[in-house]
C-alpha cells in the first residue's frame, strides 16, 4: 500500500459554493457476533435510502463481538475510534461525533425512534463546510487518484480542521450472527451475509489530514484542495480488497474538542459518500478461488470449480488451461457467456484424474480473455483423494440430528446416479435429540454390489453442527466397519462415497429371519411368501422394483415365531424383477422376484 497527497490553493473546479445544509454521516460499531447487529444495519439502511445522497453510513468491526471469527473484519482504527465515544453496547453508532459531556461522543442506539429526530436535525442544518471529491482508479495498477475541494462558506472559529478519507466496501460475504429475520435483503440463499459500506482503510490517517490554513480562524471563502494517490491493497486484513466494490467516506471534522484531550475530530460538518470511476483495461481477470470437487463413484477424478473475476472490460470467453501436479495431466476448458466488468461467477471445469492417496496440486491459469492472449493469471490448490472404503451387506446411517430436523435431508446414489434412499426433512424439537437415529439404507440391496455416493444437505447451513446443537453422521456396514462420516462442522452440504463388494441380498442380513421363500418364481398374477422367525416380531413387506420403489405393500404385519405365510396379488406388474422386501427391527431381507406372464 502506497499513499501520496498534494495541497494547493486555487480556484474550485469540484466543490458546489452555494448554500447546503449537513450530511450526516453516521459511524456504525457491529461485530459478527452481534446477532442484534444486522437490526442496526436494516435501519441504518432504510434511513440511508429515505434520504438518498445525504446519509454516509460506515459500518466498523470492533469490540468482543469480533471475537472467534476469522476474517473478524477488524481495522487498526476501531477500537480507538469507539474509546472516544460513550459506547455501551452493540449495535451503536455515532451521529457526526455530536460531544457530550465528560469527553465523550455521544452513540446512539438501533432502535430509529431514539435517534431518527437528531439525524433529522442535523439535515435541517446550514453547513459552514462545502465537501466536493471525484476518484479514479487504474484498474491495471490498482492506482486510485483522489481529488478533494473544501470550501468554507462560514468562518470557523479554529485555527485547524481535519479532512477524512475512509476506504469503504459493499458486499463482503461472509459470516454474521442474526438473532431475527433482520436485515433479509443482505441474507443469502446458503446463510452468508452480505455486509455493506464496511470500514477497510483510513486513507488519511485514523484522525485525518491538517486543514490549517490561519492561526485562529479559517475565514469564509477558504478554498482547500488537496490531492491523494492511494495504492488499493489486493487483500486488508485478510480480506479481498475488490475493485467495483469500494467507495470513499469523505468528511471534515473539528480540530480537538475545546478542553478535551481525549477526543479527535469531534463534530463532523458534513460528508459526502464518492464512486470512483475506472480506466477499464481490456482484457484483464483474476481467479480467486478454485474449490476441488471429489468426483464420487469410486474413481480418481476431481473436478475443478474456479471462481474467477472481471476486472476489465466485459468479457464474453475465457480460455482456461488446468493440470495436476503429480501426472501433469493438461486439460483446456472456454467459457462463453458474459461477464461484466468487476461481476464475479464460479464455473466447473470437466473432471480431472488424480493421484489416489496423494497429495495433488490442481493448478489452473487462464490463458486467453475475448482472444487476447494473457500471462500470469493463475491460482492452485491441493487435494489428497482417498480411495473409498469397502464394505459388506446393506449400510446403515447413524445421524445425530440438532434441533433444526427441517433443515436436514439426505440422499444415496448409486453408480448411475439414481436415487436409490432418501430420508428428511424431520420434525423440528425444542432441544437436539439425545440420541442419534439409525437407519438402514436398503437401497444398497436392491441396487446390488457397487459405489455409492451419499450426500447430506442442511438447509440452515450449520452442517447440524452450529448453534442449534451439535451432531453427525456415520455409515456403517453390516460387519460394523466405518465406511463414511462427517467431520464435524460442514456448512450447507457433505458428501463422500464407499463400496460395498459383497453380502448384498443374503437372508442373514436379518439374525431372526431363518427362512423366507417366495413362490411360484417366476411368478404370473399370484405369489405366496412364507417368512419364518426365531420369536415373534413386526414386519413391513412389500415389493419394490429395480430402483427400490415400492410398486405393491402389505403393509405392517405381526409376526409370530415359526412360519408365517401371506399371498400378494402381481397381476398389475409388467414383466421384470422385482424384490421382495421384509423389513423388522432386526434388520432386512430381500428376495429376487421374477414376474413373467
Amino acid at each position: 500500500m502506497s499513499l501520496a497527497f498534494a495541497f494547493g490553493a486555487s480556484a474550485q473546479t469540484i466543490v458546489d459554493t452555494t448554500v447546503h445544509n449537513r450530511n450526516v454521516v453516521i459511524e456504525e460499531f457491529t461485530g459478527i457476533g452481534c446477532g442484534y447487529c444486522p437490526l442496526g444495519h436494516q435501519n441504518v439502511a432504510e434511513y440511508s435510502e429515505a434520504h438518498s445522497g445525504r446519509v454516509v453510513p460506515i459500518n466498523i468491526h470492533q469490540g468482543g463481538y469480533t471475537q472467534g471469527y476469522s476474517p473478524n473484519y477488524t481495522t487498526q482504527y476501531g477500537n480507538a475510534l469507539a474509546n472516544q465515544t460513550n459506547l455501551r453496547g452493540y449495535p451503536s453508532g455515532t451521529l457526526n461525533r455530536t460531544p457530550i459531556s465528560s469527553c465523550k461522543i455521544s452513540t446512539i442506539v438501533p432502535s430509529r425512534t431514539t435517534w431518527e429526530s437528531t439525524a433529522n436535525g442535523i439535515l435541517n442544518q446550514v453547513s459552514p463546510v462545502n465537501i466536493g471529491a471525484t476518484a479514479s482508479v487504474d484498474a491495471a495498477t490498482r492506482t486510485m487518484t483522489i481529488n478533494v475541494e473544501v470550501y468554507y462558506r462560514q468562518e470557523v472559529s479554529q485555527s485547524f480542521n481535519l479532512l477524512n478519507v475512509v476506504l469503504l466496501q459493499d458486499n463482503i460475504k461472509g459470516e454474521q450472527q442474526n438473532y431475527g429475520n433482520y436485515n433479509p435483503s443482505q441474507i443469502t440463499a446458503d446463510g452468508k451475509y452480505i455486509h455493506m459500506h464496511m470500514l477497510r482503510d483510513m486513507i488519511t490517517g485514523q484522525w485525518g489530514d491538517s486543514l490549517t490554513t490561519h492561526s485562529t480562524t479559517i475565514p469564509a471563502g477558504t478554498l482547500i484542495t488537496k490531492t491523494y494517490t492511494y495504492t488499493i491493497p489486493a487483500t486488508l486484513s485478510n480480506v479481498e480488497v475488490k475493485l467495483g466494490d469500494i467507495n470513499l467516506a469523505v468528511f471534515v471534522t473539528d480540530g480537538y474538542a475545546t478542553g478535551c484531550t481525549n477526543i479527535h475530530g469531534p463534530n463532523i460538518y458534513t460528508g459526502i459518500r464518492v464512486n470512483p470511476t475506472y480506466n477499464l483495461t481490456a482484457p484483464s481477470a483474476s481467479i480467486s478461488s478454485i474449490t476441488l470437487k471429489p468426483k464420487y463413484g469410486c474413481n480418481d477424478l476431481v473436478v475443478p470449480s474456479v471462481k474467477f473475476r472481471n476486472e476489465g472490460e466485459n468479457i464474453t470467453s475465457v480460455d482456461f488451461t488446468y493440470k495436476d501436479g503429480n501426472n501433469n495431466t493438461t486439460q483446456t476448458y472456454t467459457f462463453t457467456g458474459s461477464l461484466l466488468s468487476f461481476s464475479d461467477t464460479t464455473i466447473d471445469l470437466p473432471a480431472i484424474p488424480v493421484t489416489i492417496g496423494s497429495a495433488d496440486n490442481i493448478i489452473v491459469s487462464i490463458d486467453k480473455i475475448n482472444g487476447t492472449t494473457m500471462s500470469n493469471i493463475s491460482n492452485v490448490n491441493s487435494i489428497t483423494k482417498a480411495s473409498p472404503v469397502a464394505g459388506n451387506g446393506i449400510p446403515r446411517l447413524v445421524l445425530k440430528r440438532d434441533r433444526k430436523g427441517s433443515e436436514i435431508t439426505w440422499k444415496l446414489y448409486n453408480f448411475r446416479n439414481d436415487v436409490v434412499a432418501n430420508g428428511g426433512p424431520y420434525v423440528d424439537t425444542n432441544t437436539a435429540p439425545s440420541t442419534p437415529d439409525t437407519i438402514l439404507l436398503p437401497g444398497v440391496e436392491v441396487a446390488g454390489v457397487g459405489c455409492y455416493t451419499f450426500e447430506i444437505n442442511d438447509a440452515g447451513s450449520d452442517g447440524i453442527n452450529g448453534s442449534y446443537g451439535r451432531g453427525f453422521y456415520k455409515i456403517y456396514d453390516a460387519d460394523n466397519t466405518l465406511l463414511l462420516s462427517s467431520d464435524g462442522k460442514y456448512g450447507a452440504q457433505s458428501m463422500g462415497d464407499f463400496k460395498i463388494t459383497s453380502g448384498v441380498g443374503l437372508t442373514d442380513a436379518n439374525d431372526n429371519v431363518y427362512q423366507t421363500l417366495v413362490y411360484p418364481n417366476p411368478a404370473n398374477d399370484k405369489v405366496n411368501i412364507q417368512v419364518s422367525v426365531n420369536s415373534s416380531t413386526q414386519a413391513t413387506i412389500e415389493v419394490v422394483d429395480m430402483l427400490g420403489r415400492q410398486v405393491i405393500s402389505l403393509g405392517d404385519k405381526n409376526l409370530v415365531s415359526g412360519d408365517n405365510n401371506f399371498s400378494i396379488n402381481t397381476s398389475n406388474l409388467n414383466n421384470g424383477m422385482f424384490f421382495v422386501r421384509i423389513v423388522t427391527n432386526s434388520g432386512i431381507v430381500t428376495k429376487k422376484l421374477s414376474i413373467n406372464k
